[in-house]
């Protein structure tokens, strides 16, 4: 048997030709790892993005079935002139769906913010002032509904997430609002996402766009 020496033209050949082939084998493998992972990052980051959108836009759907309901009862109400407690009460109590949509009820106020009327009458706010709020001041200015970010609820101390629609005669003036309000301490619209879970160990979160 021939021995190798390091010292042979053949071996030196050999064992350059070995190691190049390693290096080859190493550089490929390097690359195509790279890409590979490249590539399911991007598959990865795609589904996850497709998941999110689809919970946001149950979300959506979700909001606009609300502000339409509140929009509805808010130019019925404005159709009138003035807001008219005992009015107001009635329409909200002729509107079976409400609570289900609003597990803390549905209140409204007149144009200085003072609860005329509520349901249901289990919360009993007629006659508390809710025009100190911030968002009560932009709802007089805005024609559109509001959300406000989560807020404390003054005599629960509850989050509470509110979507609030002014009510304007068919001039514009401005002459209360409804409020549609949401206790996310209790069964509640976003309770879906907060089960959902991504993967075994993956969830799901939702924010304010403002406050975060």
């Amino acid at each position: 048997m021939t021995s190798l020496s390091w010292q042979s033209l053949r071996t030196r050949l050999v064992a350059g030709a070995l190691c190049a082939a390693v290096a080859s084998i190493w550089i490929v493998t390097l690359v195509i790892g790279k890409y590979l992972r490249a590539d399911m990052e991007a598959a990865i980051s795609a589904q996850q993005y497709s998941t999110v959108s689809l919970i946001a836009s149950e979300i959506d759907r979700s909001v606009n079935e609300r502000n339409a309901i509140l929009g509805q009862l808010a130019r019925r109400l404005g159709d009138a002139g003035e807001v008219d407690g005992q009015a107001a009460k009635a329409l909200l109590e002729s509107q079976s769906g409400l609570e289900p949509m609003f597990n803390w009820g549905v209140i409204v106020l007149d144009a200085d913010g003072l609860a005329i009327s509520s349901v249901p009458d289990k919360h009993n706010r007629v006659g508390g002032r809710y025009g100190d709020l911030a968002f009560f001041d932009q709802l007089k200015q805005s024609k559109e509904p509001l959300i406000t970010p989560p807020l404390q609820g003054r005599r629960t101390g509850a989050p509470v997430l509110t979507i609030a629609q002014p009510i304007r005669t068919p001039e514009g003036r401005f002459v209360g609002a409804v409020l549609g309000v949401t206790n996310l301490n209790a069964p509640n619209f976003l309770d879906q996402v907060g089960r959902s879970k991504y993967g075994r160990t993956g969830d799901f979160m939702v924010t304010d766009a403002v406050s975060r």
